[in-house]
């Protein structure tokens, strides 16, 4: 059962621990990205033998985990979530060669409350990575400071998140009465590279792609939206009214001959501590 005293987000992830891989299409797709990163060259040698040292920021329920954990089976890592019903599922999705290097932690990553003993304890790390997390964070620099503090001297962050301007379709709705929501989740290239330079990283990789994805309605968009725990904080409460609303200027704008289109616009970085 959900815990209603938790955070807005974590409790929408909570929930939506069960139906998250069924529709996390995308967010594995970035997941494999991630996994697939390159090292900087004196890297390397922690890649190709024991002692690897891996934080995993927002683990939910394991995919870019058990991706990174295949590509470096010897590592010892740390795989953290601050929401218990995910972390569960991670848990229970590892092979037992996983889980006996694997560790979980129930953790803010926000950077907004201080990181608990037991990750300071096994820091630093010399790898940290992140997958679809960070567009939920306003300020991204308190973030990046924490994961720069628990790294090594040459330690990397691998990370992938949303623009400011992931749904566009929905956003436009969005900002017109009766919404009028002023703001929506994500950070642009731009505001990524200037929070990383400020916590103490050089930018090696900083790209962004755009994937149109058709769903059958927009009833089945908002569902796979909801089933991801990745709702909004509504800015004002949304009536059967409003939904209604929403849902037919959707279908009169974005409709295709198969449904109706919505784009994601994920980026990807490669930060490297300085």
């Amino acid at each position: 059962m959900s815990d209603p005293s938790l955070p807005f987000h974590a409790l929408r992830f909570n929930r939506a621990a069960g139906s998250y891989e069924k529709y996390a299409q995308v967010q594995e797709s970035m997941a494999n990205t991630l996994s697939q990163f390159k090292g900087w060259p004196e890297f390397d040698g922690h890649f190709k033998g024991d002692g690897l040292r891996i934080l995993e920021m927002g683990c939910g329920t394991g995919l870019l985990t058990r991706k990174l954990l295949a590509r470096f089976p010897d590592a010892a890592m740390a795989a953290t979530d601050i929401a218990p019903a995910m972390l569960e599922v991670a848990r229970a999705s590892m092979s037992a060669s996983m889980t006996n290097g694997t560790q979980f932690f129930l953790i803010d990553a926000s950077g907004q409350a201080d990181s608990p003993d037991a990750i300071r304890k096994l820091a630093p790390f010399h790898l940290a990575a992140s997958n679809a997390l960070v567009q939920w964070f306003p300020d991204l620099t308190s973030h990046f400071r924490r994961v720069h503090s628990l790294l090594s001297e040459t330690g990397q962050y691998w990370l992938s998140g949303f623009s400011d301007d992931n749904f566009p379709e929905l956003n436009a709705i969005l900002r017109d009465p009766p919404f009028a929501y002023s703001g929506f989740p994500g950070h642009g290239l731009d505001a990524v590279a200037e929070a990383a330079r400020a916590a103490g990283f050089s930018v090696a990789y900083l790209e962004s792609e755009t994937l149109p994805v058709t769903y059958p309605s927009t009833e089945a968009l908002l569902g796979a939206i909801r089933g991801l725990g990745a709702s909004r904080r509504p800015e004002k409460k949304l009536t059967r009214s409003n939904l209604e609303t929403l849902v037919l200027r959707y279908q009169e704008r974005y409709s295709t001959q198969s449904g109706v289109y919505a784009t994601w616009r994920p980026w990807f970085a490669a930060l490297r501590k300085t």
